[in-house]
């Protein structure tokens, strides 16, 4: 299996929404997805109550990452899962990963929040040549204005990552800069790079993307005429679309 055009990077519902909430909000990813292009994978995220910084909105439960994805995957779309592998004991690992593979085509793994918490699972490199063993695909985020940012991206290469996730960005020239360092470091070894982007209705967007450290510009792109930039951008494979917030996924086309 070929790996998508792009992804879509759908948050897992609460464990409070009933049935005929999840159902609708699993309809609107659907919507979305088709009105992507169809050439579209579902990323859905791990979202774990540890964090670096307070934050802006009080952490909620999320239904379970293998749950969601067999609903998603029941209704016949891509999926992949992405998770803290440093949070998952060494000895759960394996048995979750033989797991997930009947739900999903790949995994995105996930590094460490925090670096003085006592994980008890594996570091990136390790989780990523242990996927590699058992998924067709594996991905890893990759934080593109971080320094020797593309040192850390070609050692996840190196373990076996056929691509990368960037963080949400909004500025392509960035975006540029990243690709050329990342080209001379991983040489012939160059992954597939999707640019994750996000839409901005208001205040409560600004909130979370300033909690997770995203650069903001003064004047944001619109959402379509920002994707269709990265893509141009050479050494781009695709975009990754992120929602931030449970009610945009029906709009996310529809607004800035």
């Amino acid at each position: 299996m070929n790996l998508p055009g792009d992804f879509l990077t759908l948050l897992p519902p609460p464990v409070v929404w009933d049935e005929g909430r999840v159902r609708e909000y699993v309809g609107e990813a659907e919507a979305l997805v088709s009105n992507l292009g169809g050439d579209v994978a579902v990323n859905v995220p791990e979202v774990v109550r540890l964090s670096r910084r307070p934050r802006p909105f009080p952490f909620t439960e999320k239904m379970d990452l293998l749950e969601f994805g067999r609903l998603l995957k029941g209704r016949g779309l891509d999926v992949y899962l992405d998770r803290h592998f440093p949070l998952l004991p060494k000895e759960k690992t394996l048995r979750w990963m033989e797991e997930a593979k009947t739900v999903a085509d790949g995994v995105v793994v996930v590094g460490r929040i925090l670096s003085d918490y006592p994980y008890p699972g594996y570091d990136v490199e390790e989780a990523i040549s242990l996927a590699r063993r058992i998924f067709p695909h594996v991905g890893a985020i990759t934080i593109i204005n971080r320094p020797n940012e593309e040192v850390r991206a070609c050692s996840k290469v190196r373990a076996g990552a056929d691509f990368l996730i960037s963080q949400i960005t909004f500025m392509p020239e960035e975006v540029e800069r990243f690709v050329i360092k990342l080209k001379g470091a991983c040489g012939g070894s160059f992954p597939r790079l999707y640019v994750s982007v996000a839409p901005v209705f208001g205040e409560e967007e600004l909130q979370l993307l300033r909690w997770m450290e995203v650069p903001i510009p003064r004047r944001i792109p619109p959402l379509k005429a920002l994707a269709e930039r990265m893509r141009e951008i050479p050494g781009v494979a695709g975009i990754n679309y992120e929602h931030l917030r449970y009610s945009n996924v029906g709009r996310l086309l529809g607004g800035p």
